[in-house]
């Protein structure tokens, strides 16, 4: 019997595909758009500060204007932030923004007659209000990888300073269409109807500039690309504080009543870009060679199958030379492979 001594020699080459890490194992730089829905909590028979004379005469009496509700309105923000890796998909976020939060409200109630509206029938006062707030600030947050594919958690505090505050008012009065006059009215009004409007009033030393707040939420991350991620968000912001400051909490403790704080939720995408990634490094298995004794019987024989085993590598150059065991000379031989 004749054997036959053959030589394989494997080189790898690195693979040019690696597999796709999860969106969660990268430092970020995020640009951030969306909006807010804001809402006043904690008050009790709070009314707004808006003062306007009710006469045109000199040394009228001012009006405040009161409301059973406080509403709630849409505003928006614009930002950018920072994910920075901590240990696996944890990481932190620092976020610069610019906030607007608004609220508003309608109410149409029927008055009883007072000094400020002796009427013959009872009067029906109509009064709109919007109030809108700007901010400039800071998020610090935890960002927490969850169960679910490639959801997270959002936790940390929100610090804002207040930059302006608007607001526009409007209160609407109507009386029978009979010729009624309210005491205080400019002269000439005498059918018993008055509006009255104000536009883009400030509140000087009204509300407490630095507002905090606890902020938590979810997220979830969706490629776009291989450095691109988009990322909608939802979170609440529990407020820490009121809205209002300490010389006008005072004023309305005394009026039996307390002031609101300003809560909300925002809804925003980030479009996160990937920053300081690695390059991906490639091990390439080392060179092995492996000496099989393959016997035969006449010359064009196929090796028994199950008879060449080789580590398994990613792609693969096979060589290699069949020789005589006895003469060591070379021979024609047919080599079959399967993966």
């Amino acid at each position: 019997m004749r054997r036959v001594i053959i030589f394989i020699v494997l080189i790898t080459t690195p693979a040019l595909s690696q597999v796709s890490e999860r969106p969660a194992r990268f430092n970020y730089f995020s640009v951030d758009l969306g909006g807010t829905y804001s809402w006043l909590t904690g008050y009790e028979n709070f009314f707004w500060p808006v003062v306007y004379p009710y006469d045109s005469r000199a040394q009228s009496q001012s009006q405040y204007l009161y409301f059973n509700s406080q509403g709630s309105g849409l505003g928006y923000k614009a930002g950018v932030s920072t994910d920075l890796l901590i240990t696996g998909s944890f990481a932190m976020r620092l976020g610069l923004f610019f906030r607007s939060n608004s609220t508003g409200v309608t109410e149409t109630h029927v008055s009883e007659p007072s000094q400020r509206l002796p009427a013959h029938v009872n009067p029906t006062v109509s009064r709109t209000y919007t109030s809108t707030w700007q901010f400039v600030g800071s998020d610090i947050l935890a960002r927490i990888p969850l169960v679910v594919g490639d959801l997270y958690g959002l936790g940390g505090i929100t610090i804002a300073y207040m930059v302006s505050d608007k607001f526009d008012a409007e209160e609407h009065i109507t009386d029978a269409p009979i010729q009624i006059s309210y005491l205080g009215l400019p002269e000439g009004i005498m059918n018993g109807n008055r509006s009255f409007s104000v536009t883009d009033q400030e509140s000087d030393n009204f509300y407490n500039k630095t507002q905090f707040g606890a902020k938590f939420g979810l997220g979830y991350f969706i490629p776009v690309s291989e450095d691109i991620v988009l990322t909608p968000e939802a979170t609440y912001v529990l407020p820490f504080g009121k809205l209002t400051s300490g010389d006008v909490e005072s004023f309305y403790t005394s009026n039996g009543a307390t002031t609101p704080k300003l809560s909300f939720v925002e809804f925003q995408v980030g479009i996160k870009f990937v920053i300081g990634k690695e390059k991906p490094v490639f091990e390439p298995v080392p060179m092995s060679e492996t000496r099989i004794i393959v016997p035969r019987t006449e010359p064009d024989s196929i090796p028994p199958a199950g008879s060449v085993t080789t580590n398994p590598v990613p792609l693969a150059e096979l060589r290699g030379r069949i020789r005589d065991a006895l003469t060591n000379s070379p021979e024609q031989a047919n080599l079959l492979v399967t993966d």
